[in-house]
């Protein structure tokens, strides 16, 4: 294939090229983070005032007690289904119990709205690696945020509260640490969705193929697909790998 047809084809089908963003310039960042923690505390606030009013269901209080459980001795065990690991693979749930022992289920609604602002800090790196200015990413990271599909994922269907609801955050930092090949920041952000559900397989391994594809067809369109250093992304490659065997474990232990 032609060197011109090869770059048109990775201009298409791919991002620029990661580069390494200016830091931010103090009254910049504060904006971001203020920006995030706008969105986070409305999305809190809107959790709250529903569960005040009686809107939520059994979801929310058995999360609860998944949280904290294994404080009276007892992993992962509510009182509904009693043993819950037999339903699903909730590793995750017993960290909640930072904000779940003290605050009840308050507190996990609280979680979910620091997920949401977390969630928005990392689009905005994202998009500050490929050169997208702050002022863009900011209004971007909003709207992605804000827009009707995304708020009907945090209505969690009168449920109140799902740990599903941190996977869209932690999906997205997996993907900044991947596109910069950063392994320690990967793995854990890996290991987390792993331990979250037994099938957040569904979205680690996407998010790791996008990364792996784009970075092997920018090799292409610059002739060096020879040098696999350059070409192969390790980190996405490894960890989209082993979550696939991860969960083939989740899935035993969930039988």
């Amino acid at each position: 294939m032609p060197k011109s047809w090869r770059k048109s084809l990775a201009a298409v089908f791919t991002t620029p090229a990661p580069g390494v963003p200016e830091p931010l310039r103090s009254w910049r960042a504060a904006a971001v983070y203020i920006s995030a923690a706008a969105v986070g505390a409305w999305i809190f606030a809107f959790l709250l005032r529903r569960y005040l009013g009686l809107g939520t269901t059994y979801d929310l209080f058995i999360n609860v007690q998944l949280a904290t459980s294994w404080l009276q001795g007892k992993f992962l065990h509510d009182s509904l289904f009693i043993n819950y690991l037999s339903v699903h693979a909730y590793f995750l749930s017993p960290l909640l119990a930072i904000v779940a022992y003290p605050f009840g289920a308050p507190g996990l609604l609280f979680a979910a709205g620091v997920a949401v602002a977390a969630g928005f800090v990392a689009m905005v790196k994202i998009l500050r690696l490929f050169d997208v200015g702050t002022g863009a990413a900011t209004v971007f990271a909003t709207v992605a945020t804000l827009m009707p599909l995304s708020l009907q994922v945090y209505q969690v269907d009168f449920y109140g509260f799902q740990i599903e609801l941190l996977i869209p955050a932690l999906a997205l930092w997996l993907a900044y640490f991947l596109i910069q090949r950063r392994w320690l920041g990967s793995l854990l952000c890996g290991l987390a969705l792993q331990a979250l559900k037994e099938d957040c397989v569904l979205i680690l391994v996407p998010v790791a193929l996008v990364v792996l594809a784009e970075d092997v067809l920018r090799s292409a369109a610059a002739g060096t697909l020879r040098d696999w250093r350059r070409t192969w992304n390790l980190p996405a490659l490894t960890i989209g790998l082993a979550s696939v065997l991860i969960t083939q474990l989740n899935l035993y232990i969930v039988q």
